[in-house]
C-alpha cells in the first residue's frame, strides 16, 4: 500500500502541467493520498495523517476510505484542526511530553518567539485596486478586488512568501468576500485557506481557523501595482502572558510541541490538494452558501526530513527547523 501511494502520488505530480489537473490526475492524488494518510495512521503517525485527511476532505470527503480513517481518527484528528475561537492564533503542531530541563532551556527563546508574534506585516506586487482597515474583523471597512504576491512576516511565524487574490466588500461584521491564499515560509511551513462567504464574519469560519486572523487589527491596501499590509494580534499578548507561567494558550513553544514531519513527495501532495480545495472556493463564488464543514481549508505546517516513514518515497526533503 504505502508503494501504491506514492506511485500514484508521483503519477500526478510528473504529470502536471501549466493547465488544469485531469479527473483521473485528480483520482490519482486521491487514492495515493488516503493510502499514505492511512499507512500514517498504522506507524503511529496521527497528527501527520490527520493532516493528510483534512487536505484530503478539502477536495472530496466522502471519497472511499475518507469516513473510516475520520472515524479511526477520532478526536484526535478533530483537536489538531479545531482550533476553537482563538482560530489561526492556535498552531498547528502536535504536542508533545517534554522533560523539565527540556521546558528550562528553551523557556527564554520560546517567550522572544511569542513576542514576535504580536506583528505581521507584508509589501506585495500584483494588480488590482483593495482597502482595508479592521479592529478585528467584527469592526472592519474595505473593499474592493486583486491579485498579489509578497514578502513579509505571516501568520503562523513565517518569514516568507505569499500568493493570494481576494473580492469583496465588508462594513462592521457583515459582507461578501471571496478569498484563497497560500504562504511558504521559515519556521512556519505553509499555510494555505480560502473561502466564499456572505454575512457575518465569524472566528469559526474555515478562512479564520486556518489562515487570518480573525483578531487582528491592522490594515491592508493594494494600488493598481503595488501594496502593503501591517496587523497587529491582540491574543498573542495573552499567549505570551501565559507562557511566562509556563502556558502555552497558541500551542506554539518548542518546548511542548513539534512541527509535523513529512517527506518531500507527501509535501508536495498536501500542497497540491490544497490548490485543488482553493480552486473549488472560487468555483462557488456566486453561491451564498459557505464552504462545507466536513471540507474546511487547512494550514499545513509540514517540516519534511530525511528520515521520513516507509509510507514516503526514497527521496526527501530535509528538515526544515521547528518553531
Amino acid at each position: 500500500m504505502p508503494k501504491l501511494a506514492a506511485i500514484a502520488i508521483l503519477a500526478l505530480l510528473t504529470s502536471a502541467c501549466a493547465t488544469a489537473p485531469s479527473q483521473e490526475q485528480i483520482d490519482a492524488l486521491l487514492m495515493g493520498s488516503v493510502a499514505t494518510a492511512q499507512a500514517r495512521f498504522d506507524q503511529g503517525d496521527k497528527p501527520e495523517a490527520a493532516v493528510l485527511l483534512h487536505s484530503i476532505q478539502r477536495v472530496d470527503p466522502e471519497y472511499p476510505g475518507v469516513p473510516e480513517l475520520a472515524t479511526k481518527l477520532g478526536p484526535d484528528g478533530d483537536s489538531l484542526h479545531n482550533r476553537g475561537w482563538l482560530g489561526i492564533n492556535r498552531r498547528l503542531r502536535a504536542q508533545e511530553d517534554s522533560p523539565f530541563l527540556t521546558r528550562l532551556l528553551f523557556y527564554l527563546p520560546d517567550r522572544a518567539f511569542d513576542l514576535l508574534d504580536l506583528v505581521t506585516f507584508n509589501v506585495h506586487i500584483g494588480f488590482g485596486a483593495y482597502a482595508n482597515v479592521h479592529a478585528t474583523r467584527a469592526a472592519q471597512l474595505g473593499g474592493g478586488l486583486r491579485s498579489k504576491f509578497g514578502v513579509g512576516l505571516h501568520d503562523q511565524r513565517s518569514i516568507g512568501i505569499a500568493s493570494e487574490a481576494e473580492v469583496g466588500v465588508a462594513a462592521l461584521a457583515f459582507g461578501s468576500q471571496s478569498f484563497s491564499g497560500s504562504s511558504v515560509g521559515v519556521p512556519g511551513g505553509v499555510a494555505a485557506g480560502g473561502e466564499a462567504m456572505l454575512g457575518a464574519h465569524r472566528p469559526s469560519q474555515s478562512l479564520y481557523q486556518d489562515y487570518r486572523d480573525y483578531w487582528a487589527v491592522g490594515a491592508s491596501a493594494t494600488v493598481l501595482f503595488v501594496g502593503a499590509e501591517f496587523d497587529f494580534h491582540p491574543m498573542q499578548i495573552f499567549d505570551f502572558i501565559g507562557g511566562v507561567f509556563l502556558l502555552d494558550f497558541a500551542r506554539d513553544d518548542m518546548a511542548t510541541t513539534r512541527g509535523l514531519r513529512f517527506s518531500s513527495l507527501e509535501f508536495e501532495a498536501i500542497r497540491s490538494l490544497n490548490e485543488l480545495g482553493e480552486a473549488r472556493i472560487w468555483e462557488g463564488m456566486g453561491e451564498d452558501e459557505e464552504a462545507p464543514a466536513a471540507a474546511p481549508d487547512a494550514e499545513v505546517e509540514a517540516e519534511p526530513e530525511a528520515d521520513a516513514p516507509e509510507a514516503a518515497p526514497p527521496e526527501a526533503a530535509p528538515e526544515a527547523p521547528e518553531a
